[in-house]
């Protein structure tokens, strides 16, 4: 009877650790024994254009990666009721037929002003902090949130893979769309110089909370090892 009380005590104490470290706001990495290549999404709810593979998302059984179909998307995929700087080309993307692959214009760049347009839109719809969920084919989390705002492809390349998209630029070469970045960790959308330290930033921060606008300081982020960083398709 005591070895059994203690077992008890030993799982209920390991299940405290489990809780007090699950709401840290640590991003997944998008990976548990293999990596969804597509986007992880409720087979019961939600349709696939492509097929299912398991065990590559997060959650219960339920949840399964949805591989796109026909060939892979060599734009970004979003909804097709969003604007496309050049045209649409469905099959190639995770999801129903309302998520396609959105093929760039003349200069395949994204404007600064669209970027920004996408976080205010998130921001307005107050999307809640996941890293299972997404909003418009994006993850809820801070890099999906970045990913979503920068049109670099859903469901969104995670903190620690963001340095192969965007790279480092100085505090006097900021624009409005340019993020801060701390690798494997988090990242936020810079949105415009208030004063020579505060700026307005958008941002997916953690669970229990929206996307927020909201006002952060330069040299709180740098001091934090953070580091501003361009997306390589930015106009």
């Amino acid at each position: 009877q005591e070895k059994k009380m203690r077992l008890a005590a030993l799982v209920f104490a390991a299940s405290l650790v489990v809780l007090a470290t699950a709401d840290l706001g640590e991003e997944w990495n998008g990976t548990l024994s293999n990596s969804c290549n597509g986007q992880c999404q409720d087979v019961n709810n939600v349709p696939c254009s492509g097929h299912y593979e398991s065990n590559m998302c997060p959650g219960g059984n339920n949840i399964k990666c949805c591989v796109g179909g026909k060939g892979s998307c060599s734009g970004y995929c979003q909804k097709t009721s969003e604007g496309c700087s050049g045209h649409y080309e469905a099959g190639h993307c995770p999801g129903d037929n309302s998520v396609q692959c959105c093929i760039a214009g003349s200069g395949g760049c994204v404007s600064r002003d669209a970027m920004i347009q996408r976080a205010n839109h998130w921001v307005a719809e107050r999307v809640p902090y996941s890293q299972t969920h997404t909003y418009e084919s994006y993850r809820q989390d801070c890099s999906g949130f970045v990913n979503y705002c920068w049109q670099s492809g859903a469901p969104g390349i995670w903190t620690g893979g963001m340095p192969d998209i965007c790279h480092r630029i100085t505090k006097e070469e900021m624009k409005p769309g340019d993020c801060l970045l701390l690798p494997a960790d988090h990242t936020l959308l810079f949105g415009g110089w208030i004063n020579s330290d505060s700026f307005t930033e958008y941002a997916e921060h953690t669970y229990g909370d929206v996307c927020r606008k909201s006002v952060g300081s330069y040299s709180y982020y740098i001091n934090h090892g953070f580091y501003p960083c361009r997306y390589n398709h930015a106009c």
